[in-house]
């Protein structure tokens, strides 16, 4: 019967996708400890049209990174799409994105056209030190335009929508 073939075909693909979407920290190697991604909001009011915010907290051996990216349809949810320090261990690149849901329903359905824009806040821990300096770039959907922060903790200052704030570590 292939009725039967099929719903265990189906229940494998709903299975197989279980936890997906909104995953815990994902563990890394070398010197990232955890690294994890969340939408804090669903409807911000402002536009997401500024470059990231990066704070330094060093207590924690944490870095934060957060804003506003359009993530697309709803066939579409933000990701944590790099977080890696360079060779000499100074510059931490973190790359905000999007990725396919892994829903195979709306795959199957379709998605509307339409544009959701939500407020991401990503978490990148360290093993050891925090990184003198952090490169966050927002890709937005596949065709948007990356917005790129670069921010230092030698001049103690952080970065909010395109201006320069002082983090007081």
């Amino acid at each position: 019967m292939n009725r039967r073939r099929y719903l265990a075909v189906g229940a494998l693909g709903v299975v197989s996708t279980a936890g997906c979407i909104g995953s815990p920290a994902t563990r890394s190697n070398g010197s990232i400890a955890t690294r994890t991604v969340e939408i804090v909001d669903r409807n911000p009011a402002e536009r997401a049209d500024d470059d990231p915010d990066v704070e330094f907290r060093p207590e924690r051996r944490r870095v934060i990174v957060s804003g506003i990216v359009e993530t697309g349809n709803p066939c579409r949810v933000i990701a944590l799409n790099e977080a890696k320090l360079d060779s000499d261990r100074e510059t931490l690149v973190v790359s905000i994105g999007t990725k396919p849901t892994g829903d195979l329903l709306k795959r199957i359905i379709g998605c509307p056209d339409s544009l959701q824009v939500v407020r991401y806040r990503a978490a990148v821990t360290l093993n050891d030190r925090l990184p003198e300096c952090v490169i966050a770039t927002e890709v937005p959907t596949p065709v948007g335009e990356p917005r790129t922060a670069r921010v230092c903790r030698t001049r103690n200052a952080s970065r909010r929508n395109g201006r320069t704030r002082f983090a007081g570590l």
